[in-house]
């Protein structure tokens, strides 16, 4: 957001702003998600509402893109190291179908749509559907894959073993932590989701800009701004804001959250 905001191109909008405990040497930040929700109920601000709304959702699909590339490009590296692989290939392999899919299938109500397949050719249109497939039929539920991807995923019989006189109901599982052609179909979707994503953020946050700079004298955004500081120490915690103030910059924050019943354990 202050990489668009910038001192001077809408002046009122920073005016409106009264810092206070929230004013960091010189920098301020405004939380626009909250004034979305601060604002949420007033019908004749519902396209400056709405533009916030399409903005976020654009930056948090591509964030999921680039969460999903970060996965792949790690099961790239860690390809040749057999114990590494046999530990983390599962995991980061889940990770990426589910935040490319979470990023690129309609349906969520958390979050507005937006059309990441647009700019696929007809091949990777194929390989967007197996990817999904792959995802319903084998990572988010228990279905019976057909689609080249997920046939070849899990294999699974109910047995009886049987040893001389005994006999014993067993369960055999022969099941891939991922697999190289998934691997290569995610690492170019991706690149094409991503700046079609790009693309789109820039779209959404031109005009969410110029939505704010028509109702920048409304006193109703002015008490939803005022009541709207965003100070990034308390959002992601000390020592992980250090590139929070550069321009441009979106920071990516890690939690660990402590299980409850840790708290107050020495360690």
């Amino acid at each position: 957001m202050a990489a668009q905001l910038q001192r001077g191109e809408h002046e009122g909008f920073y005016n409106l702003y009264i810092s206070g405990s929230d004013y960091m040497d010189g920098k301020q930040a405004v939380d626009i998600t909250a004034v979305r929700h601060a604002l949420q109920g007033e019908r004749d601000l519902k396209q400056l509402v709405n533009s916030i709304w399409q903005y976020e959702a654009a930056q948090s699909i591509v964030a999921d893109l680039r969460d999903a590339k970060l996965s792949v490009e790690a099961l790239i590296q860690i390809e040749a190291d057999e114990e590494a692989r046999r530990k983390l290939s599962g995991a980061l392999m889940t990770h990426a179908v589910l935040s490319y899919c979470r990023a690129t299938l309609p349906g969520s109500e958390g979050r507005a749509h937006i059309e990441m397949t647009g700019n696929y050719s007809v091949d990777q249109k194929k390989k967007h559907k197996r990817i999904v497939h792959l995802r319903n039929n084998v990572f988010a539920h228990f279905g019976m894959p057909s689609k080249e991807h997920g046939s070849g995923w899990i294999e699974e019989r109910a047995i009886i073993k049987i040893v001389g006189d005994r006999e014993q109901p067993s369960f055999v599982r022969n099941r891939a932590n991922y697999l190289g052609d998934v691997v290569e179909d995610l690492h170019e979707l991706l690149q094409v989701a991503i700046d079609t994503g790009i693309a789109i953020r820039e779209k959404r946050v031109a005009f969410m800009t110029e939505e704010i700079g028509k109702h920048v004298d409304d006193p109703r955004v002015g008490r939803a701004i005022k009541s709207s500081p965003f100070n990034p120490l308390k959002f992601f915690g000390a020592g992980q804001m250090e590139d929070f103030w550069d321009y441009g910059q979106n920071v990516r924050g890690e939690a660990f959250r402590v299980r409850e019943r840790d708290k107050g354990r020495p360690e």
